[in-house]
Formats: C-alpha cells, structure tokens, sequence
C-alpha cells in the first residue's frame, strides 16, 4: 500500500482518455502499429464484417496511394484536413494569404489544442526571409503526447496533431511547406516551418 500511494498520478488510469499519461501512452501504440502495418499494406485484402464475422473482399480506394511510402504523409494529411476542419467551424478560424493573417490564423490554431486542455501553452513567432519564404516557428509546451512524439521519431508516422492542423492551415491558405523541423526542448515541442505564400493576383 505504502508504495502504490507513492506512486499516484505517476500511473496512467488505464482506459482513461482524459488522463495525459495515458492519451500520451495509448496514442504512441496506435501510431506504432499505424507504421508498421502502413509498411505492410495490401491492395487486396480480406476484411471481417458482421457479428458473424463473415470474410469480404476488399480493394484499397482508389483515392488512396497504392505506393505504401507515400501511406504516412497521407495519413498525417487527412488527420489534420479533419482537425483544421472542426477548429476551422468551432472557432471560426479563416485561410489566410498575407503574413499578419497566417500569423494570426496559426496562433488561434494552435490556441484551440490550449482550450482543450492538449497542452499548457502555446506560442507562434513569424519573420520573413530574403528569398520570400516565411519562418513560422510554433511551439506547444506541455504537450498531452510529449514522450510519445519523442519516441515516434524513429517511426514513419508521428502523433504531432498540433502541426498537422497547422500544416493544413498553411494547405488550406495555399501556402507550401518548403521544409519543417521538429525538436524538444524542455517540456516544449517546437515545430519550425519554412513556407511559401501564394503570389497576390
């Protein structure tokens, strides 16, 4: 008794989403097994249907790619389309094309994964650079999912939902990612973007 009193808030309620420990534990074995079984993927497989569990034929969709390579960046594409989705109509969060307006949209973003109690903080600084690019640096500290975005780093797929929302607020602004680094720091999570906006017509 003694040493599981010490251990309490240490333990992750088992099946308790709401607990960050273990979000942060059952989202890094979904996204492992994501990664292997994306590696292994079938354009042709078998599936179980029913309470009988009766054996159906199934094709990949032809909207999805048949190359398994190009399964995680697809994968981390719809997530986020969906999550920028519901913070887009929750918030009433825009698109934007000018550097004051991404710079806003991302913050309002990224503050929506704050609201949600995700993380504890929340941060966006932007500068332009000499080539045209823009530098959008985003950090979440605190994260529900910090170990297990450390740890997924050696996988193809990653758990980071706040940079993929992020990285469908630039899709949906018509902006490019040019390239995107990730690092740790402390509790904090920094996600820093170089992107390309849309010309003005």
């Amino acid at each position: 008794q003694p040493y599981t009193s010490s251990l309490e808030g240490l333990v992750p309620r088992q099946g308790d989403l709401q607990d960050p420990a273990y979000f942060d534990f059952i989202s890094f074995a979904q996204y492992a097994a994501l990664s292997e079984a994306m590696a292994q993927g079938k354009l042709a497989f078998q599936e179980l249907v029913g309470a009988e569990g009766a054996e159906v034929n199934m094709l990949r969709p032809p909207d999805v790619p048949e190359d398994n390579a190009l399964l995680p960046a697809e994968h981390s594409k719809r997530v986020g389309d969906v999550l920028f989705q519901w913070a887009a109509e929750r918030y009433d969060i825009a698109p934007e094309r000018t550097v004051e307006g991404i710079e806003s949209a991302t913050k309002q973003v990224l503050e929506t994964f704050r609201i949600q109690n995700y993380c504890g903080a929340t941060d966006v600084s932007i500068k332009s650079n000499a080539d045209g690019t823009l530098s959008v640096d985003c950090s979440v500290v605190a994260p529900a999912t910090l170990w297990s975005q450390q740890v997924l780093t050696r996988y193809k797929t990653h758990n980071d939902f706040e940079a993929k929302a992020t990285e469908a607020l630039f899709r949906a602004s018509g902006a490019v990612v040019e390239s995107k680094r990730t690092r740790c720091t402390g509790l904090a999570i920094n996600h820093n973007y170089r992107i390309r906006l849309p010309r003005a017509v």
